[in-house]
């Protein structure tokens, strides 16, 4: 028993470094390839979808505390959006079934309370600046076609999260689903 226990200790530490890796390379590199889409939470999905929304939890704080360690003060600023996507990601799909139209209204439920949050964030603390360019300009359209800047920081935040989460969480449940059953056992 007590080996046991110190193996599922073991997988646990294990998925929350690979969560914080995984979200510290994709939320750099990608977010520097593709507008729109940052995918810093890919890691912190797949804690709430493998390990429950506890551990999604603690992938959101621990990636908003170590990008800040790591010189991004924004990550300090987001680390709330990110504890919604792991709380909601253990929520809606830890060892439960879904389908493919789940997986789209679920997201959308995963995304919005996060976009509610950063549009808050952007517009009070940032003045609508954000550090990605295409976002500076989309809000700035917005702007001059008459939105407030909430407004504008929100119909941003809604389209962003809601592709950036929709491919991240998509990701993690192709990942967990293609995962061999002997592994897929120990969650």
């Amino acid at each position: 028993m007590k080996v046991e226990t110190k193996r599922k200790k073991t997988l646990v530490l294990t998925v929350m470094a690979m969560a914080l890796a995984i979200n510290l390379v994709s939320g750099r590199f990608i977010s520097s390839l593709i507008p729109l889409v940052f995918l810093d939470t890919v890691g912190t999905a797949m804690a709430g979808i493998l390990l429950g929304p506890v551990y999604g939890i603690i992938s959101g704080i621990a990636y908003g505390l170590l990008g800040f360690v790591l010189g991004d003060p924004f990550e300090f600023y987001f680390c709330g959006s990110a504890i919604l996507v792991g709380w909601l990601c253990g929520v809606f799909f830890y060892k439960k079934k879904y389908t493919i139209p789940s997986v789209f209204w679920k997201v959308a439920l995963i995304s919005i309370p996060g976009s509610i949050i950063t549009a808050i964030l952007i517009t009070v603390f940032f003045g609508g600046i954000t550090t990605s360019v295409t976002n500076n300009l989309f809000i700035g359209f917005m702007r001059s076609a008459g939105f407030s800047l909430f407004q504008s920081a929100l119909a941003m935040q809604l389209i962003q999260d809601y592709l950036d989460k929709i491919v991240s969480v998509g990701v993690m449940l192709i990942v967990v689903k293609h995962l061999p059953s002997n592994i897929k056992d120990k969650f």
